[in-house]
């Protein structure tokens, strides 16, 4: 009896110590994981104390106008000083080794798209179409250059969108050049006016499904840094996949860095940047913290899977018409051609009659910095706004913006109150939408998002010339994809130009600020009306 107890109590111990030891491979195993990770973190501010440098309010008297301006770029030298462009306050502000170092004043330039180092010269590329050189050492202004903010590629065919719009700065190291990177991968050397086409075919992937391919910038040694992202459907929202790949001249393939998949409470304009060493770096901008990542390369061992493989898709055709049903695209045509209507109104400012004489009214920055008449061309910015050339905002006496104009009304607001101000005129975004759909009155984008009588859900992939992107809070026209994003038509208070235009979402700022496709249902009707 005895000896049966021992044998049942040394049994118990025996299954216990391998439950205790495979629990602790188990541990092992997962430790080693977690040390395998793909990033070093070089850079992580605590937005919360009251020593941060960083705002992400946009202020005017001491009253935030704009509560989600944050971090619009940023780059990287080659001693790992971090500079951070914060449009908010006017700064950009930069750190090294996780300390701050200094601060350089932008207040008196517009909203800076992009900044970028080269040659101990600072860059800074105003999306207004002007890029300013200035000196590190002393703050001095030394050039200023003018480019195109919109370029066409080819002859306008039927089918085609040619055109392409400036995005960001790239940086060759290796030739000592800085260029203006268009969003078809089309680069504008600015300093000396030569302007040429990358090729991107010989860039092979180990991506599926839609891909999409963008230059990053080139090393010292010549090496060429792509940003591969593979986007797929999630009903009527997306999910991507990034890839960082470090190819040389010839296309063959010397590295492979995963970039940091966590979504960011602000999406910047340019997230992703190298220095002269070929050091990748990624912008995360969270809601109470700020990083920067340094990405870790793939060895070796991990490539020749890859080469073996030579597995790649070239990316989606950029043609927004083709795939549309005939019967809708005279109807889409249309309504592209009013929102060009507006983009192109040509109009006179006169800061005497039109300017701000309201506490609760801001008026937008472009318009701000004008102090005599000036001819303009688009209709600006203007919260719970719905004039045009045939609509008026609720309960005013003019007949549309034009009038509004001639008759002193303000231009323009971005918007601190929760409805429209009366004697304010323009567009805000659902403002722009509901016009060019001829809708009977402005309808807020939370409907478009929500009611199925408005609009109906549908995939990135079925998006076509004049669907639409809506979150609660904005939307705006979707006219065709290209390698960096989107290009839309619509009117916000991001960038320089605080109106309706033409603009570029990167595929991260769609999925992490969780965009939805959706189609107007009365695409019929909306051209019917006269």
């Amino acid at each position: 009896m005895k000896s049966n107890i021992k044998m049942i109590f040394f049994l118990i111990v025996f299954i216990i110590l391998i439950q205790l030891f495979n629990s602790i491979i188990v541990y092992s195993s997962n430790k080693s994981i977690n040390k395998d990770i793909n990033y070093e973190e070089v850079l992580s501010i605590d937005l919360i104390t009251n020593n941060s440098k960083i705002d992400y309010s946009l202020r005017n008297n001491g009253k935030s106008i704009l509560r989600r301006a944050g971090i619009e770029t940023f780059t990287v030298d080659d001693k790992e000083k971090i500079y951070l462009s914060n449009f908010a306050t006017g700064k950009i502000i930069v750190y090294c080794k996780n300390k701050f170092e200094q601060e350089i004043d932008i207040s008196n330039f517009y909203q800076p798209r992009d900044i970028g180092i080269n040659n101990d010269l600072l860059y800074i590329f105003e999306d207004q179409g002007k890029i300013r050189e200035i000196f590190l050492e002393d703050g001095r202004e030394l050039n200023e250059y003018d480019i195109p903010t919109m370029i066409k590629m080819a002859i306008q065919e039927r089918n085609k969108f040619n055109k392409t719009m400036p995005i960001r700065l790239v940086n060759n190291y290796q030739d000592k050049q800085i260029s203006v990177l268009y969003d078809t991968n089309f680069l504008n050397l600015f300093r000396s006016g030569e302007k040429k086409e990358i090729n991107m075919d010989k860039f092979k992937l180990d991506l599926k499904g839609q891909i999409y391919k963008q230059l990053i910038g080139i090393d010292e040694q010549g090496y060429i840094y792509i940003l591969g992202t593979e986007v797929r459907d999630k009903n009527d929202k997306i999910e991507i996949k990034e890839r960082i790949y470090r190819f040389n001249n010839t296309g063959k393939l010397f590295g492979i860095a995963d970039t940091v998949d966590e979504k960011n409470y602000i999406v910047p304009f340019k997230y992703l940047d190298i220095n002269k060493s070929g050091d990748v770096f990624q912008l995360l901008v969270k809601k109470n913290k700020l990083k920067v990542f340094k990405l870790k390369f793939k060895e070796n061992s991990d490539l020749k899977v890859l080469e073996a493989a030579n597995n790649t898709q070239d990316m989606t055709t950029i043609d927004n018409f083709s795939s549309v049903e005939d019967k809708y695209l005279a109807v889409r045509k249309n309504l592209y051609n009013k929102a060009i209507e507006l983009i192109n109104l040509k109009w006179t400012y006169d800061p005497k009659s039109n300017t701000n004489k309201l506490s609760d009214v801001v008026t937008p920055i472009y318009l701000k910095k004008i102090k005599e008449k000036r001819k303009m061309t688009g209709i600006p910015y203007c919260w719970g706004g719905y004039d045009s050339l045939k609509t008026k905002s609720k309960s005013q006496k003019w007949e549309n913006f034009v009038d509004a104009v001639s008759k002193g009304a303000i231009v323009g607001n971005v918007g601190v109150t929760l409805n429209y101000v009366p004697r304010t005129t323009g567009l805000d975004c659902s403002g722009l939408i509901s016009v060019v759909l001829d809708l009977d009155s402005r309808e807020p984008s939370w409907k478009f998002l929500y009611s199925s009588q408005l609009a109906e859900k549908i995939t990135y992939n079925q998006l076509a010339l004049m669907d639409m992107l809506v979150k609660n809070g904005h939307m705006f026209f979707y006219v065709t994809k290209n390698n960096y994003g989107i290009t839309s038509i619509e009117t916000n208070t991001v960038g320089s130009q605080w109106k309706v235009k033409f603009f570029n979402w990167s595929w991260r700022a769609l999925r992490d600020m969780n965009y939805s496709a959706r189609r107007y249902k009365g695409l019929a009707r909306s051209i019917s009306k006269k």
